[in-house]
């Protein structure tokens, strides 16, 4: 391997919407969810109150607008754009992830979920470079 990538063991991923659809039913369950644009001046982030109700506590779930959220104004956060795709490929025959600088995840029936965090990067994996 020259170039010095690795394999990630007893490592595991999210499979984002299915876990996103399963967040969104609890909360909505138990009656803690909300679907409305989040009012910064309305929450008391000592208190935990939020529109003078209070809570155990508050996810933000922002993605890339994390970076515009005035609570956490003071971390230097670095948008990116990350894609990733998914191929077949019967000779790669890997049962473990792959990580260099995208990676190279084993779904099943020879089929593997490549990505990268940088869109750059995948584009050039894509273009063979």
């Amino acid at each position: 391997n020259p170039f010095g990538s690795g394999r990630v063991k007893a490592s595991c991923y999210v499979e984002t919407q299915k876990f996103m659809e399963s967040c969104t039913a609890y909360f909505r369950r138990t009656a803690d969810y909300l679907t409305e644009p989040f009012d910064h001046s309305q929450f008391d982030v000592d208190k935990i109150v939020y529109k003078h109700q209070p809570y155990a506590g508050v996810i933000f779930c922002e993605g890339f607008q994390g970076a515009y959220n005035p609570l956490f104004s003071f971390i230097p956060i670095q948008q990116t754009k990350g894609e990733t795709l998914i191929i077949h490929c019967p000779e790669l025959k890997s049962k473990e992830s792959l990580n260099r600088k995208c990676f190279v995840l084993p779904l099943d029936n020879n089929r593997y979920r490549i990505g990268a965090t940088y869109a750059a990067v995948l584009e050039a994996f894509k273009l063979g470079t």
